[in-house]
C-alpha cells in the first residue's frame, strides 16, 4: 500500500497494522507493516507492505496508523547567554 502525510508537521515512529477479514467480516489475522521511510514530511508518501504467509485468501482489509508528529519552524537567529535566578551569567557554579 501507500501512505501519505496529509498534515503540516513531520511524522515519525510510523506504525501501520494491517488486518484481513473473511467474507463474514471475521478477523483472520493482523500483522505489522514494513514502511519504506522512517519519517514523512508534509505531503510526502511512502510504500508499505504487510505479509500473511499462512493465509491463502481474504475478503477485505483494514489498516490502523499510529505515529508521532512535530511541527518545524525557523531556527532562532541567536541564543542569548544563560543566566541564573539572580540574572548573572550562569557559569554552572553557584
Amino acid at each position: 500500500g501507500v501512505v501519505r502525510n496529509a498534515g503540516e508537521g513531520v511524522l515519525t515512529e510510523i506504525e501501520i497494522t494491517a488486518s484481513i477479514f473473511d467474507e463474514a467480516g471475521e478477523l483472520i489475522a493482523s500483522a505489522p507493516a514494513t514502511l519504506t521511510a522512517g519519517s514523512l514530511g508534509p505531503s510526502e508518501i511512502a510504500n508499505f507492505r504487510a505479509r500473511f504467509p499462512e493465509v491463502a485468501g481474504f475478503s477485505s482489509a483494514s489498516f490502523a496508523l499510529a505515529s508521532r508528529g512535530f511541527e518545524t519552524g525557523p531556527a532562532p537567529d541567536t541564543l542569548g547567554p544563560a543566566t541564573d535566578d539572580d540574572g548573572d551569567l550562569d557559569s554552572g557554579q553557584d
